[in-house]
């Protein structure tokens, strides 16, 4: 199973790891390996550093790790970056395509209101945070050629605003 939300803010993450019943791990940009409390975490959480300048080799390591058995369920943004408030941006559809070709389940993810918590005011400050999962979407229950209506489909489900 993936889990794919929308990323409004800094604290995603940490909300997703406090509510999911499980560990999940991440696809995150490599750099972050670097930061040492960050990269300890990473770690931990088994996640999958990938470098965005080589999109090839990043979409082979995540279609490689969609295919092991066992391991903690992978979180996507596939907007890939931080909206940085409460409206959805573009999702790109190279991970998505990946979800699709594999044939895997997908959990989707709503998040609304972690922006207000950081990016808003750049500052710190409590915020008020709703997470909504939604019914698992199976990919393979779209025709092959039908990617287009599943990028639309979970576009339509994790955006706040249409």
């Amino acid at each position: 199973m993936v889990i794919i939300s929308n990323h409004q803010g800094n604290f995603d993450i940490p909300v997703l790891v406090a509510i999911l019943p499980f560990s999940p791990a991440f696809i995150a940009k490599d750099e972050l390996t670097r930061i040492p409390l960050i990269s300890t975490w990473m770690k931990a959480l088994d996640c999958l550093p990938i470098n965005r300048k080589n999109p090839r080799l990043a979409r082979e390591k995540i279609s490689e790790r969609m295919k092991v058995k066992g391991k903690n369920p992978i979180v996507l943004f596939p907007e890939g970056t931080r909206s940085r408030g409460k409206h959805t941006g573009n999702l790109r559809a190279g991970s998505l395509k990946l979800i699709f070709q594999n044939k895997m389940k997908v959990l989707p993810v709503t998040i609304m209101g972690t922006y207000k918590a950081f990016e808003e005011k750049k500052v710190i400050q409590p915020a008020i945070v709703t997470v909504t999962f939604h019914p698992l979407v199976r990919t393979s229950d779209y025709p092959r050629q039908d990617f287009p209506k599943f990028l639309e489909d979970i576009r339509n489900i994790i955006t706040i605003y249409h």
